[in-house]
């Protein structure tokens, strides 16, 4: 499970996630640093046609809001 919410007031990002959820994640990561060049990685909820993020909202405030896309963008070292 990872869940990613956006609170419209404090305007943090909170990103929730379960093992399998943080062992995913980080696979991600490698793979964007692993090709060493600008690139970047959209992950979805699965109502948005994804299955990286998960589509239920934990927080009970009418304050957060699920995300459906996080896109991970990464940048070459310039050395």
């Amino acid at each position: 499970m990872l869940t990613i919410e956006y609170n419209t007031i404090s305007e943090m990002l909170d990103m929730h996630f379960d093992n399998e959820g943080a062992k995913r994640f980080i696979e991600d990561l490698q793979l964007l640093i692993k090709q060493n060049r600008f690139e970047q990685m959209h992950l979805l909820s699965e109502e948005w046609g994804g299955e990286d993020l998960s589509s239920v909202k934990l927080s009970l405030s009418d304050d957060v809001i699920l995300v459906n896309q996080l896109r991970l963008t990464y940048w070459m070292d310039k050395n």
